[in-house]
């Protein structure tokens, strides 16, 4: 392996990957404990990057090794009690986005800043958001940024009405936009179900700086501890969850949704999830602050808001939306 650039410790520790000819691509790894994590094979004996676009590879992290390190001791990236399991790392000059862990090295994923200081996205990842790129077969650095801002609306949507969001769900409201060569993967939505506008036309700046988050050795980069890709690998090229494969809980938690108006504005709704915390802080006033804030701008969309949480309500005491989400099934992707 090629050697290792120089390093400094602290909150976020700096650390470099091999380079570009030392990197082989790996189809997924576990995401639970790091020592668990197996190696993989070359993608279907495929040479390394060459079904990787060349804009992927085109954009090394412009990221300060200062810059990670202040977003790092921020710690809103990271859930309370998980934060001495989990590290925020400075990527090297050589390092590219769809590059997977060296021979020896801990397993990590690559994260954009705009995705977890704009959107509000934290480490570990829940059960939903895992599910979502479980589903769709990338890792957390493939999926296009307007993709996040759609699973953090989502989150919010649900958590002003008391529901469970659900990966099938989200996806039955997306066509998954895969080229021929691999690069940022697009959710787009299909015609008359998109809940959600897009969060920007042109979501600039993005694939230049990112960095690396990496699970110690007790730590975990999602809450369920259940495989997810970590790395880039051939997405599955299909389209979202077919409604006639929703469960009947899942089924009622889309019609709910779909007494939502088309288009709400996914900034205005993203801004309330970088005020949200995790459930340890569901009780807190600031909380219920920005539920009623979520409530509000529903209603300013000509909702009855209080109808559709009774709706929630009455559906969940007759079983017939679920407190807790399903486990997905996956399929292996394929080339086409």
């Amino acid at each position: 392996m090629s050697g290792t650039a120089g390093s400094s410790t602290s909150s976020s520790s700096f650390t470099s990957t091999s380079s570009l000819e030392a990197i082989a691509a790996v189809p997924v790894a576990m995401a639970d404990k790091v020592e668990s994590s197996p190696r993989a094979p070359t993608l279907l004996g495929v040479e390394p990057f060459e079904w990787v676009h060349q804009d992927v590879l085109s954009y090394g992290s412009k990221m300060a090794p200062e810059e990670v390190e202040s977003l790092a001791a921020r710690g809103d990236w990271v859930c309370g009690p998980h934060a001495p399991q989990l590290e925020m790392t400075h990527c090297s000059p050589s390092e590219r986005v769809c590059h997977v862990c060296k021979e020896g090295e801990g397993d990590f994923v690559y994260m954009y800043e705009t995705v977890l200081q704009d959107l509000g996205v934290t480490f570990p990842l829940d059960h939903f958001t895992a599910d979502v790129l479980r589903l769709v077969g990338v890792a957390p650095s493939q999926l296009h940024s307007n993709g996040w801002a759609a699973l953090q609306a989502l989150k919010v949507v649900c958590a002003v009405l008391t529901m469970t969001p659900s990966a099938p769900v989200f996806l039955s409201h997306y066509n998954i936009r895969v080229g021929k060569k691999v690069g940022w993967v697009s959710l787009a939505p299909l015609p008359n179900t998109s809940l959600f506008s897009a969060y920007t036309v042109s979501y600039k700046g993005f694939k230049g700086r990112f960095l690396k988050i990496r699970a110690l050795t007790e730590g975990s980069l999602c809450t369920d501890g259940q495989p997810m890709p970590l790395y880039w690998r051939l997405p599955l090229k299909a389209s979202g969850t077919h409604k006639s494969r929703l469960s009947p809980e899942e089924k009622v938690t889309l019609q709910l949704l779909d007494e939502l108006p088309r288009g709400m504005n996914c900034k205005e709704i993203v801004a309330l999830a970088l005020g949200r915390k995790p459930a340890s802080h569901l009780r807190s006033e600031s909380y219920f602050s920005l539920l009623r804030r979520g409530v509000e701008m529903i209603e300013d969309e000509g909702i009855d808001m209080a109808a559709l949480i009774r709706k929630v309500k009455l559906a969940r005491g007759a079983g017939a939306v679920s407190a807790k989400p399903r486990a997905v099934e996956t399929s292996t992707p394929r080339a086409e």
